[in-house]
């Protein structure tokens, strides 16, 4: 059974299917760290269909304006709420889960921005942990200004995918 998604903002479109029948199988996952939901692939052809649909998109442009966009599109695209609001309880997504619920919150914003980063510009990023909230940073060519920190001789810049404005 397949379910249409359609995301848009700022000049970027997703749009696709995918499987309803998987969400009730991974909607009671065991819980585990926030690393290993960004790391596991349900749909890996879902996957690689949304990273051509952003390249296409992406191209032709400098890499902090690539980076600036999928941002942006990443704070806005999604509607948040959080997970004890819409689930009842804490319910990091798996990145096709993202397509598939209404809502989502920091860590789902955070796992879908930083792949995409990776997967489709090649930016290096790290995942952030803050007590109660998920975010993230990029490794940018070209310094810029905002807050930041040195990782192995590296320069990454916090990148926040929930924080509107960041």
């Amino acid at each position: 059974k397949m379910k249409d998604f359609n995301l848009a903002y700022g000049g970027i479109e997703l749009h696709g299917q995918v499987n309803e029948n998987i969400f009730p199988i991974i909607y009671q996952y065991p819980q585990m760290a926030i690393g290993d939901y960004a790391e596991s692939a349900i749909i890996p052809e879902l996957r690689a269909d949304l990273v051509s649909q952003l390249k296409t998109q992406l191209q032709g442009l400098s890499q902090a304006e690539a980076v600036d966009k999928l941002l942006k599109f990443t704070q806005s695209a999604f509607e948040y709420a959080t997970d004890g609001d819409f689930h009842g309880f804490e319910k990091p997504y798996f990145l096709e889960e993202i397509l598939f619920y209404p809502k989502c919150d920091c860590e789902d914003r955070a796992i879908f921005y930083t792949y995409m980063l990776w997967n489709v510009l090649g930016v290096r990023n790290h995942l952030i942990a803050y007590p109660g909230h998920e975010s993230a940073s990029v490794c940018l060519d070209e310094p810029i200004k905002g807050t930041s920190y040195d990782y192995e001789g590296d320069r990454f810049y916090i990148s926040d995918p929930t924080f509107i404005g960041a």
